[in-house]
């Protein structure tokens, strides 16, 4: 294993441009191909590329190359996959989670792998949360074994890149099931894996999502074997358990890795970020500082061995997880390039730190946090904040903050702040808590970065939500606890997506008892206990529960009201605009060079508003022809800026929104920048099936439009 004092292998910055950009030349096609062949552009998640065909001079000509109709938009659907392209085929997923594989010069289907067992249903109509969503795939070979692996539901599916036919001999008939090895019945765990995973090697690495322990896990990519596993929530008598309840290993889950991996293959290591415990906002059920949760981990790639960690959150109570996988950077210190990982953060902080130990490289600070209102939690007493760079979005609504677009509307923000707790990391209330962070700062389209100027660029958000925690009292409160221990990960908005409320209590138990879909059984708790839960589930969530009588009663049960977005009475964010950002961060010096709101509101912009910016889901690519790239605004346009001042050069709109990253590559001498544009998501925007790709006119078109 490499050990933190082992001899610095430093990326030099122009050498070996292939790797560094993500670019692969096909030696078998003549170098008429230069890839994306690993999502994020390079093992690395940097999405730069070292094209520069487009650039700025140029990028206004850009136009529709092609466009790919997926099918199988359905309600709140969406695509948020980052294709890949190996030697000229483009591989992505549809709105049902369908792999393609299609000519990446014209768009044309070469084969698609659909396979209706694996389509996952809940009990209600919107299962989309994490069973139709897919945020890329990956690419192995070896000679002629081509492979494409990616999760669809709870399996991991090893999938024939030249043919779209499962491989038999990956796991139990070309599946590995995620729910195995987790110290868990398989029957009780809800998993998925929407990230795409990463590979080293031989093996295939990957997080997870849902209601089980957050364990990294490698994969033998030839026969689907759990070669090693990495404990989040650590086992009695690992490091950090101390940390935890004692017997947080076998009750509570989360910290899982939910948003991706970063490789750097030269030093053999493996980064990932992990989410809160879980269930979010319940934190009496975890008490403790909950080391590795809400952390940036380096581990050994080739066994899974500890590393070191970096935890931004100690007792996260707020959901907010890190959001995106660890950038692998380069920068200069003393005039010196040093290997580093940046991390960005739903509370709009950037965290540099040393690749080989986990320092950071810019000084941090720890600050006094609020204690919580609900007596039996146990909010953590401080909290840590990096002095540099500053934060790229805001980290507490003030009074001075509150919208001015109208005089009725600010008088009812005024209002409404004062009958809640706001303030840097104050915990949930049942007063209601004000707050930036859950919709972003960062969401999971993260950043990149641009390894010739040092520049790191981020959307952020500054969308603040009220969330309220409501004492629960009588014979509902023993099922809230069952719920918020057993439920949450998958329904904690709307309890079972609003369905429990439309079934009878003798139907509602049987279903808890035998699950469907997506939901695992419940059968384990018992009738006593799910009868608990019945009691709870058919409250209407909705009804604020009234504060008891008794002053000296201390609730022990809690629901959760939902993550309210506080918004004026035209449906405006009810604080000073703008409220989606791009910003570009210098690395070396800690600082923001620019940062551009991203987006515009119809009615605003007639009422004489300059650009807002809108909520921005949506992550940027950085080339060497002096464009960023992004998507992901309320008004479903793409847009390409000027890297170094950040003034918007050209936009398109899109039939859908663009809720991914996009994918840079070239094919006999034509670039190409291509987005998934299929809308549905956090957005709200109506859901579509496109893969569109754009181009400058009458270059390389040989082969097709």
């Amino acid at each position: 294993m490499m050990r933190p004092g082992r001899t610095r292998v430093a990326f030099r910055r122009y050498a070996s441009l292939i790797t560094l950009a993500g670019l692969a030349l096909s030696a078998a096609d003549g170098g008429l191909y230069r890839d994306w062949e690993t999502v994020g552009g390079d093992p690395g998640i940097t999405r730069f590329s070292k094209l520069d065909q487009i650039n700025a001079s140029n990028v206004s000509q850009l136009e529709i190359a092609w466009t790919y109709h997926s099918g199988g938009a359905q309600g709140r659907s969406t695509i948020q996959c980052n294709p890949i392209v190996v030697d000229g085929i483009l591989y992505a997923t549809t709105p049902t989670l369908d792999l393609v594989a299609l000519d990446a010069a014209t768009g044309e289907e070469r084969w698609r792998f659909s396979d209706s067992s694996e389509v996952e249903k809940g009990p209600d109509t919107n299962q989309g949360q994490y069973y139709g969503l897919n945020r890329g795939v990956a690419y192995w070979r070896d000679g002629d074994d081509k492979r494409i692996l990616y999760s669809r539901g709870y399996h991991i599916l090893a999938i024939n890149a030249d043919t779209g036919k499962l491989i038999a001999q990956f796991g139990k008939d070309g599946r590995a099931d995620l729910r195995e090895g987790l110290s868990r019945p398989p029957a009780f765990v809800g998993i998925a894996n929407p990230a795409a995973g990463v590979v080293y090697k031989d093996l295939f690495i990957v997080g997870s999502r849902g209601n089980s322990p957050g364990h990294v896990r490698a994969y033998d990519i030839r026969s689907g074997e759990m070669e090693w596993i990495f404990y989040t929530i650590p086992r009695p008598g690992e490091r950090f358990a101390d940390t935890w309840p004692a017997d947080a290993h076998s009750k509570a889950y989360g910290a899982n890795v939910w948003s991706g991996l970063s490789v750097d293959v030269e030093n053999g290591m493996v980064f990932c970020s992990t989410s809160s415990p879980k269930p979010d906002l319940f934190g009496w059920l975890y008490p403790g500082k909950n080391d590795l949760a809400n952390s940036v981990i380096a581990l050994d790639a080739a066994t899974g061995e500890y590393v070191w960690h970096f935890q931004e959150i100690k007792h996260g109570i707020w959901d907010l997880d890190l959001p995106a996988p660890p950038v692998l950077v380069t920068v200069e210190r003393d005039g010196k390039p040093v290997d580093a990982v940046a991390q960005v953060s739903k509370t709009g902080n950037t965290y540099l730190l040393d690749r080989l130990t986990g320092e950071s490289l810019f000084p941090l600070v720890e600050r006094p946090a609020p204690e919580s209102d609900i007596a039996i939690e146990q909010a953590w007493p401080t909290q840590t904040v990096p002095l540099l760079p500053p934060p790229f979005t805001r980290q507490e609504v003030t009074y001075d903050q509150l919208t001015t677009l109208s005089p009725e509307a600010h008088i009812d923000a005024v209002e409404r702040f004062m009958n809640v707790r706001s303030g840097w990391f104050t915990p949930i209330s049942p007063k209601g808590t004000l707050l930036y962070g859950v919709l972003g700062g960062a969401e999971w389209p993260g950043a990149s970065f641009d390894p010739t100027t040092d520049l790191l660029y981020v959307a952020g958000n500054n969308l603040p939500l009220i969330i309220r925690l409501d004492p629960v009292t009588g014979k509902a409160a023993k099922g809230a606890v069952t719920f918020s221990t057993a439920c949450t990960m998958c329904h904690a908005i709307e309890r079972l997506g609003g369905a429990a409320r439309r079934y009878e209590p003798e139907a509602l138990a049987e279903l808890l008892r035998t699950g469907r879909g997506a939901m695992p059984s419940f059968a384990h708790l018992g009738d006593a206990v799910i009868g608990d839960l019945v009691d709870f589930l058919q409250i209407d969530p909705k009804e604020k529960v009234e504060e008891p009588v008794d002053p000296d009663f201390v609730p022990q049960a809690y629901t959760f009201s939902g993550f309210n977005r506080f918004l004026d009475k035209e449906g405006y964010p009810a604080v000073k605009p703008p409220w989606g950002t791009l910003s570009a961060i210098d690395l070396n010096k800690g600082e923001i060079v620019w940062q551009t709101p991203i987006g515009e509101y119809e009615g605003l912009a007639e009422r004489g508003i300059p650009p807002t910016g809108t909520p921005l889901f949506g992550g940027p690519t950085v080339t060497a022809g002096g464009l960023v790239f992004i998507g992901g605004s309320t008004d479903e346009k793409f847009r390409a800026l000027d890297k170094v001042t950040g003034e918007i050069l050209w936009e398109a709109q899109l039939p859908y929104g663009a809720y991914a990253n996009p994918s840079v590559y070239e094919i006999d001498g034509r670039q190409f920048v291509v987005i998934a544009a299929a809308g549905g998501g956090k957005n709200g925007t109506p859901s579509g099936d496109a893969y569109i790709a754009f181009a400058l006119p009458g270059i390389g078109q040989s082969r097709g439009p």
